[in-house]
């Protein structure tokens, strides 16, 4: 993974799907292992990545034609986020779907990505980030905290039994 200057950010394209759902196919693995299933074969699925394609909200790393990771950054926040006491009030992008290809970890790639959502909500005039993270996903929840997220708080999503962590951040 050396040479990550020639890494690229760009918008996910449908020919991407194939790559996107075998980083997925990965992470639920890995998480399972860990009884983290915040994924599973269920979601993600290749049409919620559609869908993010039609949004313009799914951006890719690639380098030499390889996607080596993604993230979903957008203004839509789950209705389950109204019960969280979030740091401030001020609208957000909120950061959905996020992972870096199994060999590619490690090399800065999450935190290129996440440098990225940080630009995306400036440039739209916004100086705030939400997200969430299983409560069994103890390296995104490092990650974030690495990157000053702060937790506010836990929701609850349909068909799953751990808490969600929240986090948020100011720009």
């Amino acid at each position: 993974m050396d040479g990550l200057k020639v890494m690229d950010i760009r918008k996910g394209v449908t020919e991407d799907i194939d790559s996107i759902m075998s980083i997925v196919g990965q992470v639920v693995a890995e998480m399972a292992a860990y009884g983290n299933f915040q994924w599973t074969s269920e979601y993600p699925t290749a049409h919620r990545f559609q869908q993010d394609i039609k949004n313009q909200s799914l951006f890719v790393a690639v380098k030499n034609r390889a996607v080596l990771g993604f993230i979903v950054v957008d203004r839509i926040e789950p209705s389950e986020y109204a019960s969280v006491a979030w740091n401030r009030e001020d609208p957000a992008c909120v950061i959905h779907r996020f992972a870096v290809r199994g060999g590619a970890r490690r090399h800065g790639i999450a935190s290129i990505l996440e440098a990225h959502a940080c630009k995306l909500a400036r440039k739209s005039g916004l100086h705030y980030l939400k997200t969430d993270t299983n409560s069994s996903n103890q390296g995104m929840q490092g990650f974030l905290k690495s990157r000053n997220y702060r937790y506010t708080g836990d929701v609850f999503f349909a068909k799953c039994t751990n808490a969600f962590y929240c986090y948020d951040k100011a720009l």
